[in-house]
């Protein structure tokens, strides 16, 4: 199976409780950053944090494919991702 790194940064001048919820809100706030890599976001079960599954295509070298993950709560409010699927 083939490994990927993805990985994006920036700077956003908001409370970190703020960013936490918009980073674990899988229906309105996740979908709003890294779309030039993640398309088509579906939601098919929870949708807030942790307990959540989702699938979605990945832009990866030029290519579409498919993904799904499921998220857990870490340590500190971190959500961790786990993947679903083996990439096509």
């Amino acid at each position: 199976m083939d490994s990927y790194q993805v990985m994006e940064s920036a700077l956003i001048k908001a409370p970190a409780e703020q960013v936490y919820n918009i980073i674990a809100d899988y229906h309105n706030g996740h979908p709003t950053f890294c779309q030039a890599y993640f398309l088509n976001l579906e939601v098919e079960q929870g949708g807030v944090g942790a307990g959540t599954i989702i699938r979605f295509q990945m832009r990866v070298l030029g290519k579409q494919k498919p993904f799904g993950s499921r998220h857990r709560a870490g340590a500190c409010r971190v959500l961790v991702e786990s993947n679903l699927l083996r990439a096509a």
